[in-house]
């Protein structure tokens, strides 16, 4: 069995290998950020994570460690905003914090294949699922949440889910 901290749930399922599950309680609250930036990498003409979950306020640096130029076009998946879009010579970051939760598509428009995703969220209860497809977020307190799972892919899905309990097992659908 798995322990948790006294009262808080352990919540666990499973997923697509290299998802994110994240845990947003349908009551707003405010959680400490985290410390320092997330990454987003380009190299060998890849984007490295290809889905990067991060918080809502965190800063994100967007590299290139290629030796060559990229440039990095953010959209807002849901409505296909436009985030920003910047040009990186080699060896060169861009940092940009973003200021609302969702799913966002990252595109090298000079090297058509590379794409990935930034998901942004609001809680710390998020986790990228291992190798074996299975997750665990810890630390849980009681109460209703909205789970969402972001496959390595992109495409967001949401369903309410009640934890309670010292466990509360997740049967997230694709």
């Amino acid at each position: 069995m798995i322990e948790s901290a006294a009262g808080l749930s352990t919540v666990t399922g499973t997923a697509a290998s290299g998802a994110v599950v994240s845990l947003t309680p349908t009551t707003a609250r405010e959680f400490p950020l985290p410390e320092g930036p997330a990454i987003l990498d380009q190299y060998g003409k890849q984007f490295v994570p290809g889905l990067l979950a991060v918080r809502v306020g965190q800063a994100v640096e967007f590299r290139n460690s290629d030796e060559f130029g990229h440039n990095v076009i953010v959209n807002r998946r849901s409505t296909g905003a436009s985030v920003f879009n910047v040009s990186l010579d080699t060896q060169q970051a861009h940092t940009h914090v973003f200021e609302r939760a969702g799913e966002y598509a990252v595109t090298c428009d000079i090297h058509p294949g590379m794409m990935a995703t930034v998901f942004a969220t609001t809680s710390p209860f998020t986790v990228q699922v291992g190798p074996s497809g299975t997750f665990a977020i810890r630390d849980v307190p009681p109460g209703t949440y909205t789970a969402a799972l972001v496959p390595p892919s992109g495409g967001l899905r949401e369903e309410n889910v009640v934890v309670s309990g010292p466990q509360t097992v997740l049967k997230l659908t694709p």
